[in-house]
């Protein structure tokens, strides 16, 4: 008897395709590199063969030309049908077991695609899918190929599998949704939804033909899955995204996220695997995802979304009665123990009338089971069961009705199912606070591994109002509107969770109100400040209300208030303790460490050094003798020399000295400061997982409400400005005995990804305290020649949110004028052909290639040796590896790392690739996403343990953010060695096995260009950084740190000129000052509504207009101007006999006259006073002169003895107005 099998929808993956998934070539194949994320089109696709046949329908080509898209439905608009004949994998590869296999014909019918469940063919899965559908599998039959392989081979078990699988799916009723693993036209790792319609025909099994009768045989996994999506979108839809992508391209302020449907949070599995089922929830809350991003298309695109909004509100009513009231029955039957609870379920509804409540029905079938369900199913219900059910109580069997609301895997069940479940998970409740309040089982999960999201829980107390009249909730559960306090305070936490992964720990409440009425819900949650008010008073500690400096309220998370509560405590009672005595002489001790002064010959340098050692003895005081400080500094300042010298002293040394950092790569970094001390390095996460404040299962980081009694000595935490809140919370509570602790780091470099800026906070809050920070200023890495700054350096000085020296504007005129210096080029590109263009050239420039075509000089910049014409990657070639890196702001649009990394494979390693596929390969094939082969310069962006050769010299463990490369190639074809920079002379074998296609595990990626982000923390000799035009991402901090990762050269290929980057460098680019916290200092936020952004008021210089300025001195002079009635520009560019300068100000008269203004605010530096006269007599030359010599030039100075005299402005403003 075939069993009815409950209704499931169906998710089914696409590659992204620019021509619509019309059944043709993509227009521009080359570019389309967002399809390379899936493997099959990876290994097969032949760009420049596509090339030649762009556009073209594959109804007209030969079977060897249709692009590999098709297997992976990128043809599933195609109005015309068309065949491919399919071959058997095993049939190829000589095989005695399939050489009867023969190819079989596959017609591809039109507005169709083809369904592949891989999940359910993995051998490891069959016993789970039996157990739970009950079907007839036996492993048994699984045939002996001489090898191992994943996947299900016997066609009865095949085929069992995949008529359970198609039968769940529905004609007319089953939604099918596709979506793609990457576009290119967001930076994010959700998966997109592109379309949405209804199955209208699932296709029959094929089985494969075959040239005599033998024992193996199969079936095809494919079935044609025909939909109803057409071009008028009648009945079913796609989203516009091409508008979206040009309208994109002229509003880069915009928040393109919101125009994306992306597939909800929490959801993964149901978006894998190529084609798998959906839940109703998972279809619903897609719908509105989609909805909500047709609305702000349709506004503000200006396209016509009427026919697909109408289309999703029709569906959704549709889905609703699909779902019922209890779509969570059988996962709560299989909690109780029911091995078939959800086939029982779905027995259970099949059986009731129209409005029976299955909870009602379900007495009857634990009173007798055989009478109330199908014959074959009674027999799952114990005897036991049925008794537990007969004593069980109200209150008890009100709880797993409530359950059933909801839409639960079978394991979620099981953890919500008693109190003890819960409790493994860290969920300390009882049943009767659920039922109080069902969003609880949000609140209370939305940390744990399995958390139950707040749209599930949304849905199960509001579903279709027809439902909810029919099987209304009972009390204490019970909610009358959507304006209910529970979930009101539920949707807050959402809003703030969400908040935090954005940066923010606190959020306004007109903010809070905002994100509220954007919530993919239904009925909206639209309060205002009355109800909020009275919600607010069953806040009950979860949300905190906080008083910002305005005088305005905004919420905050009690996991965060906390947080920042305990960081604040811990930090301000060291700062004001008492110091330690520390007999040293810091400056001896340096003598004797870098050599005498006196030694260096030259005088500039003499001075320079001298000042680089005054700044390192202040910072040993400061750390040596403090309980809490901060060591600030650029890269090249000498940080880890500071470091080195304060653990070389005896009284430190011999306390227990711990070396903590945020990521891997800074702890292996660390590590290699130290080689002489010998001291172990620890990520954060590594250290805190022995006391239980990391979890790896769900990686976050959490405090247990008790300190640890283990004392330290000295604890330095490098690399302090990657830190988050709950990072630097979870690690003081563990740490809070320590004599000292030392952050280091620089705090103009990008904030964390994560919760707040501590890292930022800590430091200016330790500047209002007497000798509790250091900063290094001498760049000694990076040194200046004959008393000259680098034009590197002074260009990223723009950038570091700091005040400038005067004539500090001459470095945009240096780059402009002469491109290229000793240490900076700077190239301008236009589109994508100019790009890549500009990009050979100047990698034949930077790594000496005589011409395009040179991959031997290519491969020995990256540590080849040559022999005999040939080069080699032997251990060793790490060395090298970061002697040159290409960084980019971003991994996936046109400029982004996977673009220059696919492009440099297609140039330099072409050949390597085509050998390494073929069958007299004596290398390893291509493995990952990126297709990894010998000689490839790699990033792993795993922590992880992993065996390495030889074992002695090898740590076992490679860190996120390593960089290596492939070496030994000739030496094994199984395993793709690697020898990571960090670890010379050892290497570390990958596999295929490695890597999971469908769970997104790829540990190592191509690294020829990396995200500035991951290059955060290391240095190389020569960077490439690439500035796309309008690029999202850029902020400020992302350009100051990318321009502080060379040690001797830095070239710049910039979409705009090098004037127009001068925008990046003021505080309305701040990612750091946009963040909202209140760690020290209540916030004071200005919202920017055109940029969906904020301003932190703590971190900027702002007038009361509202303009921003570099230093507070200059929002006084702005004042005195605003405060005479005169206008006034902001560092306007002035030309100069062809060189352009940016005065402080500019403005006019009463009478005409135009009048420039310049502030002078460090002149009591000899190299900022030197700089301003050569600026000084520039103006001069171009007959601007000072006031007092009758021009129109004013000057004011500051020498940092006093400061500015605002009477003294107004007599000058007096004067010329």
């Amino acid at each position: 008897m075939q069993r009815e099998y409950p209704l499931r929808h169906i998710s089914l993956r696409v590659p992204w395709h620019d021509n619509g998934w019309s059944g043709r070539v993509c227009k521009n194949p080359k570019r389309n590199l967002s399809c390379l994320r899936l493997k099959n089109i990876l290994l097969s696709k032949n760009e420049n063969d596509e090339d030649e046949i762009k556009g073209k329908a594959f109804n007209e080509l030969a079977d060897n030309e249709i692009p590999p898209c098709l297997g992976e439905r990128g043809s599933f608009m195609s109005e015309f049908s068309f065949t491919k004949d399919k071959v058997h994998p095993y049939s190829t590869m000589n095989m005695k077991t399939h050489d009867h296999f023969l190819p079989t014909s596959f017609e591809y019918t039109p507005y169709s695609a083809v369904g592949v469940p891989y999940r359910w063919m993995l051998k490891g899965n069959m016993e789970q899918f039996g157990k739970n559908y009950g079907l007839n599998l036996n492993e048994y039959l699984e045939p002996a190929l001489g090898f191992n392989t994943s996947w299900i081979q016997a066609k009865q078990n095949q085929k069992e599998l995949l008529d359970c699988f198609f039968s769940h799916i529905k004609p007319q009723e089953s939604i099918c949704i596709f979506y793609a693993k990457e576009v290119p036209f967001v930076e994010d790792s959700r998966r997109v939804i592109v379309g949405v319609g209804r199955v209208i025909k699932v296709g029959e099994a094929v089985e494969y033909n075959y040239s005599e009768d033998k024992e193996i045989k199969s079936i095809l996994w494919e079935r044609n899955l025909q939909h109803s999506i057409r071009p008028d979108f009648k009945d079913g839809f796609l989203i516009p995204y091409e508008e979206v992508i040009k309208f994109s391209e002229k509003n880069s302020d915009f928040p393109l996220k919101d125009m994306i449907a992306f597939a909800p949070d929490d959801k993964f599995d149901e978006y894998s695997y190529a084609t798998e089922h959906m839940s109703n929830d998972n279809v619903i809350e897609s719908l509105l995802n989609c909805l909500k991003a047709l609305k702000t298309i349709e506004k503000y695109v200006e396209t016509d979304c009427s026919c697909q909004i109408k289309w999703i509100d029709k569906t959704l009513e549709n889905i609703w009665k699909f779902r019922g009231a209890y779509p969570g029955l059988g996962a709560v039957l299989c909690a109780l123990g029911i091995s078939l609870g959800n086939i029982i379920a779905k027995d259970i509804q099949d059986k009731l009338k129209e409005d029976e409540d299955p909870w009602n029905y379900l007495d009857k079938v634990f009173n007798n089971p055989s009478k109330y369900l199908s014959s074959d199913l009674s027999g799952f219900i114990p005897k036991l069961l049925c008794e537990v059910w007969s004593t069980m109580n109200n209150d008890r069997k009100k709880y797993l009705k409530l359950l059933s609301r909801f839409e639960l895997t079978s394991e979620e069940a099981l953890m919500l199912f008693d109190k003890a479940n819960r409790s493994k998970e860290g969920i300390y409740s009882e049943d009767i606070e659920f039922l109080e309040n069902p969003y609880k089982i949000y609140e209370m999960t939305r940390e744990s591994k399995l958390p139950i999201s707040i749209g599930n829980i949304d849905r199960g107390i509001f579903p279709l109002e027809a439902i909810a009249n029919k099987f209304p909730l009972e009390k204490p559960s019970f909610f009358d509107s959507g304006l209910d306090k529970r979930r009101i305070r539920a949707l807050i936490i959402e809003v703030l969770e969400k908040t935090a992964d954005e940066g923010h720990t606190l959020l306004p409440i007109e903010q809070v109100r905002q994100r509220l009425e954007k919530l993919s819900i239904r009925p909206e949650c639209l309060i205002n400040e009355d109800i909020l008010n009275l919600a607010e008073s069953y806040f009950d500690n979860e949300i905190y209300i906080i008083t910002l400096k305005n005088g305005k309220k905004a919420y905050q998370l009690k996991r965060l208030y906390n947080m920042e509560s305990f960081i604040r405590a811990i930090i301000e009672k060291r700062a004001m303790s008492s110091k330690y005595a520390i007999n040293v002489n810091w400056y001896q001790v340096m003598q004797e460490e870098f050599g005498d002064l006196d030694d260096i010959k030259n005088l500039y340098e003499k001075q320079l050094e001298n000042r680089a050692r005054n700044e390192k003895s202040m910072a040993l005081k400061v750390l040596s003798e403090n309980k809490i400080s901060a060591l600030i500094g650029d890269a090249g300042t000498g940080k880890t020399s500071v470091i080195n010298l304060l653990l070389s002293v005896e009284e430190i040394k011999n306390g227990e000295v711990l070396l903590l950092a945020p990521t891997g790569k800074a702890r292996v970094r660390m590590e290699e400061g130290n080689t002489e001390l010998n001291i172990k390095a620890y990520t954060i996460a590594q250290f805190l997982s022995k006391s239980k404040r990391f979890d790896w299962n769900t990686f976050r980081y959490k405090m247990l409400g008790k300190c640890e009694e283990r004392s330290y000595g000295t604890i330095i935490i490098d690399e302090a400005s990657m830190l988050t809140v709950d990072m630097i919370a979870s690690l003081l509570e563990c740490i809070k005995k320590a004599k000292r602790i030392i952050f280091v780091g620089d705090t103009r470099q990008l904030p964390p990804i994560g919760a707040g800026r501590p890292f930022v906070d800590i430091v200016e809050y330790l500047k209002t305290k007497d000798s509790l920070s250091a900063e290094l200023t001498v760049l000694r890495r990076q040194k200046e020649i004959n008393s000259v700054e680098r034009e590197d350096l002074s260009l990223a000085g723009w950038f570091s949110g700091q005040p400038l020296t005067p004539d500090e504007d001459s470095i945009f005129d240096i780059i402009e004028g002469r491109k290229s210096t000793e240490y900076l080029d700077f190239v301008q590109f236009e589109g994508e052909e100019d790009f890549f263009d500009k990009l050979m050239t100047i990698l034949k420039e930077e790594l000496n290639l005589k011409n395009e075509t040179d991959i031997n000089s290519f491969n020995k910049s990256l540590g080849a040796i040559e022999s005999d014409g040939k080069t080699y990657f032997n251990l060793g070639a790490a060395k090298k590896i970061e002697d040159w890196q290409i960084l980019s702001p971003v991994k996936n649009p046109a400029f982004g790392c996977n673009s220059i990394n696919h492009w440099i494979h297609n140039v330099f390693r072409s050949d390597t690739l085509e050998y390494s596929r073929c069958k007299k390969r004596k290398i390893p094939k291509p493995i990952g996403d990126h297709e990894v082969v010998y000689g490839d310069k790699i990033i792993n962006v795993m922590n992880h343990s992993r065996e390495c050769f030889p074992k002695e010299l090898g740590k076992g463990y490679l860190a996120n953010g390593e960089i290596g490369i492939v070496v030994d190639g000739f030496k094994s074809k199984e395993y793709t060695n690697i020898e990571f920079s960090s670890q010379l002379g050892v290497k570390y074998g990958f596999s295929y096995k490695d890597f999971s296609d469908e769970k997104d595990i790829n540990p190592i990626e191509l690294a020829y260009s990396i995200t500035v982000h991951k290059a955060q923390g290391s240095q190389f000799d020569t960077v490439i950084l690439v500035i796309p035009k309008n690029c999202r991402i850029i902020s400020r901090e992302l350009i100051y740190t990318a321009l502080t990762r060379q040690k001797k050269k830095i070239v710049i290929l910039s979409q705009e000129s090098v004037h127009a980057l001068k925008k990046y460098s003021l505080d309305n680019s701040s990612e750091t000052a946009q963040r909202l916290t209140n760690l020290f200092i209540q916030s004071t936020p200005i919202y920017n509504e055109e940029k969906n952004t904020f301003l932190d008021v703590n971190l900027i210089h702002r007038n009361s207009k509202g303009d921003l300025f570099r230093s507070k001195s200059e929002v006084i002079i702005s004042e005195r101007l605003l405060a005479h009635g005169i206008s006034y520009g902001y560092e306007e560019p002035l030309k100069l006999n062809g060189k352009t300068r940016y005065p402080d100000f500019t403005f006019e008269n009463d009478y005409g006259d135009i009048y420039y203004w310049e502030h002078c605010g460090l002149m009591n530096d000899l190299g900022y006073k030197k700089r301003w006269e050569d600026k000084l007599k520039l103006y001069k030359v171009n007959g601007i002169t000072p006031i007092e010599e009758g021009g129109n030039l004013i000057i004011t100075y500051e020498d940092g003895t006093n400061g500015i005299d605002v009477q003294y402005l107004d007599s000058i403003i007096d004067k010329i107005n």
